[in-house]
């Protein structure tokens, strides 16, 4: 099974050091978008004072699998 790791950055960037063992790609998809939403829900402002959230999905060989990277932009919505 592939080995994955997910690397955080809320600006500071946290490099996963505990791998986590896989069945398929299509899982480590869904694992780091879970992550992503669970890290939004406990603290939401990761979400604010910078660019973006990102959470980079790694495999094994420290090849780059995926990004998922997350914004909010304040501003106000006005009609047209």
């Amino acid at each position: 099974m592939p080995i994955d790791f997910f690397h955080t950055d809320d600006g500071t960037r946290v490099v996963d050091q505990v791998s986590t063992d896989l069945p398929k790609d299509a899982r480590a998809h869904r694992e780091g978008i879970k992550l992503a939403g669970a890290m939004m829900l406990q603290e939401p402002q990761i979400l604010f004072g910078r660019r973006t959230f990102e959470i980079e999905v790694v495999g094994p060989s420290g090849e780059l699998l995926f990004t998922i990277v997350a914004q909010a932009i304040s501003g106000v919505v006005t009609k047209a």
